[in-house]
């Protein structure tokens, strides 16, 4: 993680799309390697965190997505959009990409790479 200035903050948005399928699955949000929440279908979560580069990904007891590194800049807001791929197949062959995660801040100075 890379601080932008000591003590500054941000918020990252976490919201898993509303989908009828694992709709009675909890998804867990890890940030820099911490499992920091569990999101229920169609909810979101505002984390505060430090303002910097993060970390992010999402998953279930046998699933999981890629690693995003988001940019949080001070006082910005970077959100953070978690969607099912594809077929439910992916779950058997591809079982590390079956959600994406996409990113988008809310200031000119946040990025998502």
């Amino acid at each position: 993680m890379t601080n932008h200035s000591s003590g500054a903050t941000g918020i990252l948005v976490v919201h898993r799309q509303h989908y009828f399928r694992h709709f009675l699955a909890t998804i867990t949000v890890v940030l820099d390697g911490a499992k920091v929440c569990r999101l229920r279908n169609g909810a979101s979560v505002d984390l505060p965190v430090a303002a910097g580069t993060h970390r992010v990904h999402v998953l279930m007891p046998w699933v999981s997505s890629p690693d995003l590194a988001v940019d949080v800049p001070p006082a910005g807001v970077v959100r953070v959009d978690v969607r099912l791929t594809g077929s439910p197949l992916r779950m058997f062959y591809a079982w590390n990409r079956y959600f994406r995660l996409d990113g988008t801040a809310s200031t000119t100075a946040g990025s998502v790479r």
